[in-house]
């Protein structure tokens, strides 16, 4: 049985003029498309791949998520696994802190078009304030 992530760009539009009652996050893209990829599922949130050091270790659903995440999440139930996310600011580092490996994960990642995505999000609003929340299933 394979293992899908399930993934929403995610954006924050009041950047640093956040207004203090003010935490939700706004869904650019919903049910983005990712190929299924083990290597980089382990990159994310070490799912199917523990020997890969992650980004970080999953950190559950944020409680600002957009809606249209929270939805999803809800609706797959119990399918639903390893909710987490990680900014731009977060993927982009993470290739400058790992040895070399034998092939190039921001080049892959490059050819995704949601990398591609959050790249122009990232200029509009900065690398910490756009992120991709995900989980998987089963």
């Amino acid at each position: 049985m394979g293992c899908d992530i399930h993934a929403t760009l995610e954006y924050d539009k009041w950047k640093l003029k956040r207004p203090e009652d003010s935490h939700d996050w706004w869904a650019f893209a919903k049910d983005i498309d990712i190929d299924r990829g083990y290597y980089f599922f382990g990159i994310l949130a070490g799912v199917r791949n523990d020997e890969i050091n992650s980004i970080a270790p999953p950190r559950g659903v944020p409680t600002n998520a957009s809606f249209e995440f929270k939805q999803e999440y809800e609706d797959w139930g119990a399918d639903a696994h390893t909710p987490s996310w990680v900014t731009f600011e977060e993927l982009r580092a993470w290739k400058h802190t790992t040895p070399k490996l034998e092939f190039d994960p921001e080049k892959d990642m490059k050819e995704q078009d949601f990398y591609k995505v959050m790249e122009m999000l990232a200029e509009r609003y900065g690398d910490e304030n756009v992120r991709l929340v995900f989980f998987f299933d089963n």
